[in-house]
């Protein structure tokens, strides 16, 4: 089908809104978009179902605002869907940031906690994870919130430019700030940091 042919075929929806003629249509965009959707899933960090949601969304609104003088329904759609992409993106990072920023110092420091299921005290501190967590309070004293961010990501990611693309701002930046947190850890005061790797 050429995109004159599915131009055709919208504007032929929108006169008689037939559900045959609307099959017709999903059928040949699903199948341009299969492979695009795997690879948002990944790039907007969100699972199948939101991506192609948002993907018929895009497709929906298009079908009942479409005018043939804009230009071809196909570019259109795409142009809209690459829209709502960045637009999950922003909303999955937003949500990050929140969730980063909801919790107490408290609630930060539990994944450090070890569960001993035998005792009835439920949590016991190590030594050990009491010296990361020294060590963890003193490389982020006076960090903005920015570089709290690039840490995360980065641990995740384990890429400058994957976590600069991420966070919309030059790799370089990035690794700057990866950099100057680690110039904060004194080795003098704290040891081998290979022995905080091992909890």
């Amino acid at each position: 089908m050429t995109k004159e042919e599915l131009d055709n075929l919208v504007v032929n929806y929108q006169e008689v809104n037939q559900q045959s003629v609307f099959e017709i249509i999903y059928e040949y965009v699903s199948v341009r978009w299969r492979k695009s959707i795997e690879y948002d899933v990944r790039f907007t960090s969100t699972n199948h179902h939101d991506v192609q949601a948002m993907y018929e969304d895009k497709m929906l609104k298009l079908l009942s605002t479409y005018k043939k003088e804009i230009g071809h329904f196909e570019n259109l759609l795409f142009s809209s869907i690459t829209k709502g992409k960045y637009d999950l993106l922003r909303k999955r990072s937003r949500r990050r940031k929140l969730e980063y920023y909801s919790k107490t110092e408290e609630e930060a420091a539990t994944f450090l906690e070890v569960v001993d299921e035998n005792t009835t005290t439920g949590f016991i501190l190590s030594e050990k994870t009491k010296e990361q967590r020294e060590l963890l309070s003193h490389l982020v004293a006076d960090v903005d919130d920015l570089t709290c961010e690039i840490v995360k990501l980065y641990l995740v990611n384990d890429s400058y430019l994957a976590v600069g693309k991420l966070l919309g701002i030059e790799h370089k930046r990035v690794k700057r700030k990866i950099e100057s947190l680690a110039r904060r850890f004194d080795g003098n005061r704290f040891g081998d940091y290979r022995d905080y790797l091992y909890a």
